[in-house]
Parts: C-alpha cells; structure tokens; sequence
C-alpha cells in the first residue's frame, strides 16, 4: 500500500536511492523493544530523529536551501508560508537549486541506520505528511501563513538587538494581561504608549515609569502573612516584566526601576502599611524633583552659558533638556537662531520645531540629507542623548553621531546635555553590541491596497518600495535601528547637575558621584573643628578616609574655585540650624532626618485667617518669637570662628553669576562683587520659618494679622536677625549676651 506522503516527497528524490533504501528497511525487522514507541530512545536516536523529522518538513518547496541564478517561482513566493510553497512547488516542479536525493526518506536512510534510520524516517515520513495535508488546507481556506521566510544574512547581523512585537501581539499581551489581572491600569496604559512610540525621550520615559508604579504602590495591599517589601518587589517585578514585552528598557528607566526597588528593599519593617507606601510615594517624588527636574534646571545654566548673542545653535532630533537650554536662554534675553535636523521616521524635531517657533526664535528645518550644507552655518552643536557611557561615548537618537562628527570636523563645539542618572556604566564601542530595532514597516511606504486610490498615482510613490513589495522581495532586507554610538573624542563638553566637564569624566562621576545633599550633610559635623572649608569633609566624622577620592568628588561636584562649595556648606549649615531652632531639637538630629527623608514638609499656612491676636497677645507672641530667634543665634554662636568665613563665601558672587554683572558691556570681567541679597534671602528665610511653621506656632503662639502689618514685622524681624548674626560674627564681640538688644528690636 502507498504512503500517503509519497507523491509529495517523491519528485524531489532521486530515482533510485529511495527504492534501495526501502528495500534495505524492509530486510532489517524493527527490534521488539522499540515496536510501538513505547520504551525510551537513546539520546543518539532521538537527535537522528529530530532532525529527521527537521529534513521532511523543510523538503516541499522550503526554499531555504540557497539558490543559484534568478529566482524560480517556488523563491518568489518564499514568504508566502508553507503552505503556499508547497501549492508552487507541485505546479512548477522542483526549484532550480534543489540538489536531487534530498529527500526526507533519504536523508534519514543515508544518515541513520538500523532501527534508529527506520524509526526517523517513519517519523519524518509521518510529520511530512501531515505538514503536507494541513499545509493544503491552509491553502484551501485562504488562511495567512503561519511560518515566516528565513532571515536576512543582513538582518542575523543584529539578532542581538531588542526589537518590539508585532502590533497583533502586542494587543494580545494586552488582553491576557488584563484578564489575569495582575497587571495595574497604568502599566496597561503606558505599555500601550510605549510600544506605539507615543511616549519618546529618556526624561519623559522615566518619569512616566515612576508615574505609573506610584499607581501601582497606592492601590497595592499586602496580602496575608507576607512582607510588604518583599512581596510588592514580586508585584513592581510583574509590572517591569510586562513594560519589557511592550518595548526595551532604556538606561533612564532601568536605573529608576533599580532605584526603586532599592528603596522597597530598605522600607522599615516598624512602619504600617500605610506610612511604608507614603514613604515610598515621597521617594518617587524624590527622584523626579532632583535627579531629573531639579537637575535639568542647572544643565539649561550650565549649556545656556555657552550662547551667545548672533550665535546659530544647531540641534538634532528632540531633547526635553536641550529644548529647556534654548527656551531659557531666549528668556534671558540672548537672540540667536536655531537649525534643526531631523530625520526619518519618527521625525522627533517637529514637535521641537513648533515649541521653538512659538516662542519666537528664528529657525530653520532639514533633514539630515542637508547636514553638510547647513553645518557650516552654526556657531554651536548641543545634543541630548539616551545614555552616556562609562568610556564617554554618547549613546542617542540614530543620526546624533554624523552629527557630532561633522562638526568636529568643521571645528564646531559639541556639548552634550545629560543628567547624571543617565550615566551608565555599560562600555560600547559600536552600535551592534547593543541597540534597539523599530518596525521595518515605518521605513517602507504603506501597502497598495492599503493606500488611498489617489495615493497609488502619486508620483512621489513612483521607484519606492512599499510593504507588499518588500514582502515578495525575499532578498531585501529592511533594518531600523533606533540608536547610535558617538565616540567620545567627537564631544567637546558634557553639561551636567555637577557643572561642564569633558567626556572622560563620566568614569570619575560614577565611581565617586554622590548626591550634592548627602556630601554636605557629611561635612556639617565638622564644621565647628575645620569650618566652611574642602577640609571638613575629607576629614569628617573622625574616620580615616581616602582624602585623594573625597577631593575629586568635591572638585567635581563644585567645579570653579574654593568659595564655591564653601559658600555651599555654609548654606546647607545655616538650613539645618534653622531647621534645629523651629523643632526645638539638635542639628544632628535634623541631619538624620534629611538623610532618611523622614524630615516634615508641611505647607506654612496661609496669610489671611480668621483668628485676629489681640495687641497684648500679639506683644506676647513676639517676644517668643525673640526667644526662638536668639536659639537660632546660639548656634551661630558656637560657630563663631568661622562664621565671618562663611558669611563672606556666601555674598561673594563670582563675576559670571553676579547680578552686577548684566549692567556693565558685553563680556567685561569684574572681580567679585559682595551683594547683600543672599544674606538678606537667608535671614528672611528664616524669620518666614520662624513665624509661619506649624511647629514654630505651637511654640510662639504667633498669627500672622491681615494687612500691612504682616509686611511690616516680617521686615522688622528680617533686619533685625540680620543685623544680629553679623554682630555675632565680629570679632570684638566677646560675649552672647551683647546680642541680647535683638528683643528690643523686635518690640520696635
């Protein structure tokens, strides 16, 4: 009896090998042990039998084998699925490039024997047939094909690099997700976003990361006998996973992601539920304030220094901090122009185009095709970027490094405006190394049937590709990488929160970046031994400590001279001991708070309240207020040595940052400039705390009155305790009790 596969099989093999082999299969009776399959296979004749079974599925028409010359009907429809290679390949006969004895059967009886040829071939002959017969039927119903053409050598090139899903799949995680029910809205919703490419920038990304698990914290409840820290890591690791499958993670959303799991890790087993999910809602609210908000804010100052006026500012694609540099810069008062070159296909510098134009800054679109025709044009070139490596290379938006490298070579700076979370310390030195694919498809124009009826006689779709071309073409290969790497040699400057410095420091930064807060809150303790001086952190806490590596992080921190961390230092110590005298407890106290966040942010109440002090208790509450005021200056007092040293730091501008300066012609340096301003800001700051801060109330008693009078004590006060700290810091005052005339200023 005939098999029911041999017509399909049988006119790729060749005329005698098939019937020798047979032949030899059926003198050698299958053993016993092996009738049925029911006993185990050895590891040898399972391996022979897979590949086997691999031999008869590729045989009908596969098409991988390669092929010679112009293709043949069965290759032109490579992409077609099995089933219709299997139609072509019975119309048109064997492929060009078929060699004869390449049969499934063949291939099992000329690699195997014994009973292990005969079991794979039996199992090859078997699978053969029922790809064959569903193959057919597929074919039958005008089914889509299920198996897609081999791969592009071009495209294995890049199997490494993390590509999205399909927009069918795509949907499908998205229902089975929200039918399991352990995926949260917001992660639902920004999946979504992200895989459609509506959310684009790292900034925007990351934020809206942290957006989404500060949803996922707040509607979480622990579950019954579990810890609330190690079973909310499993359920923010369920919401990361299913973020991975809609698009890559990039460096800005790892590193919050490991932020944030860092801080569920370290949550106070003594808190309830409650107090550990506001806590962890307040350090989301963290991070975005000061390693992205805050941090930009001190880029748009550090790279706006470097416009000038008359200046063409070249930009490529869109960057949330450059668009920030250039808006800021132009509210300053500096006029310049602004090129802008984008390219295909997301086609970024639009939405950067209009938010320029409607602020009035002359600009100029083109793509990157028009780069070396506008290049010449521009006085400066600021990029944003992705990533910026360990090595200093520049990890950005594909079409960033001919950017860089063009102006390199027409001598134009290149600064780079990136924030320190978005340091890594991945090294690469190309683009195949890591890298991330869009869709083919956005590169390609849309397909005929696709299109408008109008939009087929189009000439500009005249000699263009389109996606049902690109299907039929099984030689073309369709490649969209996302991302770039810029050699750090092609940067002249990278502009961060701790001030301009080159490419090569991005190492220094990682290794002994610390938060500019934790920094100063390390040297405060030693301020009473060294003063507002480097020396107070290199030598804090009386620990012997790597002074070489605590330098270099000051240096970089506080880049430009010595005044500068030191009028810094003496900021910080003066916010804590104002801090100290509102809550009635030590400074190192509220140094602990800051370091775990537990300090409170309550809002200071409002001006206007119904209650109305009488002039006998407004008298009373006034002179309490002297008494918390005088507080506050003991601590000056024991400061006292160094007080004039950091009183003098801190109203001493440097001739870029002086107010004075902007009056004077165009790039005139001035020497240092005392200005009164921040020491009046400082004081004020403080008499605001002393008056309006709940915890200060409770002490005094104090209601702010409704009118004039509420401006009148607070500058009253604002003179007063200023005028108080500077004659503490003489040097001929001797004794605390000579400040003791403050209470007489305060009673006016």
């Amino acid at each position: 009896m005939s098999d029911p596969a041999a017509p399909s099989s049988a006119p790729a093999a060749g005329p005698s090998a098939p019937a020798s082999d047979a032949a030899k299969s059926k003198q050698q009776p299958p053993l016993p042990a092996k009738e049925g399959g029911s006993d185990k296979k050895s590891a040898k004749e399972l391996k022979a039998a897979r590949r086997a079974a691999k031999v008869a599925e590729r045989a009908p028409g596969d098409g991988s084998t390669p092929q010679r010359g112009p293709p043949s009907g069965a290759a032109a429809a490579a992409r077609g699925g099995a089933a219709d290679r299997s139609q072509q390949h019975s119309r048109d006969g064997p492929p060009a490039g078929k060699r004869p004895g390449s049969s499934s059967a063949n291939a099992a009886s000329g690699k195997l024997g014994g009973a292990a040829g005969a079991s794979g071939a039996a199992a090859g002959t078997a699978m053969a047939a029922a790809a064959s017969s569903s193959g057919a039927r597929r074919a039958q119903d005008g089914a889509a094909p299920t198996r897609a053409a081999p791969a592009h050598p071009s495209v294995a090139l890049f199997g490494n690099v993390s590509s999205a899903k399909p927009h069918n799949a795509h949907i499908a995680a998205q229902v089975s997700a929200s039918f399991r029910s352990n995926i949260h809205p917001s992660i639902l919703r920004l999946a979504s976003q992200l895989a459609q490419y509506k959310l684009m920038g790292a900034d925007t990304r990351a934020i809206a990361l942290l957006r989404a698990m500060a949803d996922v914290i707040r509607d979480y409840t622990t579950p019954r006998g579990e810890m609330l820290n190690r079973d909310l890591l499993k359920t923010v690791s369920a919401q990361v996973g299913h973020l991975v499958d809609a698009r890559a993670m990039g460096t800005s959303q790892g590193v919050a992601v490991r932020y944030l799991k860092y801080e569920i890790s370290v949550v106070s087993a003594d808190l309830t539920e409650d107090e550990a999910k506001e806590h962890l809602l307040e350090r989301i609210d963290h991070f975005v304030r000061d390693r992205i908000v805050y941090a930009s804010k001190i880029i748009r100052t550090q790279a706006g220094s470097k416009i000038k006026h008359g200046h063409v500012v070249m930009t490529f694609a869109r960057s949330s901090v450059v668009e920030g540099t250039l808006l800021a810069a132009w509210e300053r008062g500096v006029r310049f122009e602004v090129i802008v070159i984008d390219t295909r296909p997301l086609l970024e510098g639009k939405a950067l185009l209009s938010v320029l134009l409607a602020a009035g800054i002359p600009c100029t679109y083109g793509l990157i095709s028009s780069l070396s025709s506008l290049m010449p044009r521009a006085d400066l070139l600021l990029l944003g970027t992705s990533a910026l490596l360990a090595n200093g290379a520049l990890y950005s938006r594909a079409g960033t490094a001919t950017c860089a490298m063009m102006a390199r070579e027409k001598g134009i700076p290149v600064i780079v405006c990136c924030e320190t979370y978005k340091f890594s310390e991945r090294v690469q030195l190309d683009s195949f190394v890591q890298n991330e694919a869009g869709n083919p498809r956005d590169l390609l124009l849309p397909a005929a049937d696709d299109a408008d009826a109008d939009a087929e006689d189009d000439p500009k779709r005249t000699g263009l590709i389109d996606v049902a071309e690109w299907q039929r073409l099984p030689n073309l290969a369709v490649v969209n990488l996302l991302y770039d790497v810029t050699p750090p040699r092609f940067i002249s400057a990278v502009a961060s929160e701790v001030g301009l410095s080159g490419p090569e420091s991005v190492g220094v930064i990682l290794r002994d970046y610390k938060s500019v807060l934790y920094v100063l809150l390390d040297a405060l303790p030693a301020v009473s031994q060294y003063g507002f001086t480097k020396h107070a952190y290199m030598h804090a806490d009386g620990v012997h400590h790597d002074v070489n590596q605590r330098l270099r992080t000051v240096d970089t921190l506080f880049p430009g001279p010595d005044s500068t961390f030191e009028a810094a230092l003496f900021q910080a110590w003066n916010s804590v001991s104002n801090h100290a005298s509102i809550h009635a407890t030590t400074p190192q106290h509220i140094i602990t708070a800051l370091r775990n966040g537990t300090l409170d942010k309550e809002a200071q109440r409002p001006v206007r309240l119904d209650a109305q002090l009488s002039e006998e208790q407004q008298r009373k509450a006034l002179a309490n207020v002297a008494e918390l005021m005088l507080d506050r200056l003991k601590l000056s007092w024991n400061a006292r040595p160094h007080l004039q040293q950091g009183l003098a730091a801190v109203s001493t501008a440097s001739p870029e940052t002086s107010t004075w300066h902007s009056v004077f012609p165009h790039k005139t340096v001035l020497p240092d400039l005392p200005t009164p301003r921040p020491l009046l800001e400082m004081a004020s700051g403080f008499v605001g705390d002393a008056l309006s801060h709940p915890a200060a109330q409770q002490r005094t008693g104090w209601i702010d009155s409704d009118g004039v009078d509420w401006y009148a004590v607070r500058t009253r006060l604002t003179l007063a305790y200023l005028a108080a700290t500077l004659h503490a810091a003489a040097p001929s005052i001797t004794n605390l009790a000579d400040t003791a005339a403050l209470g007489e200023v305060v009673d006016g």
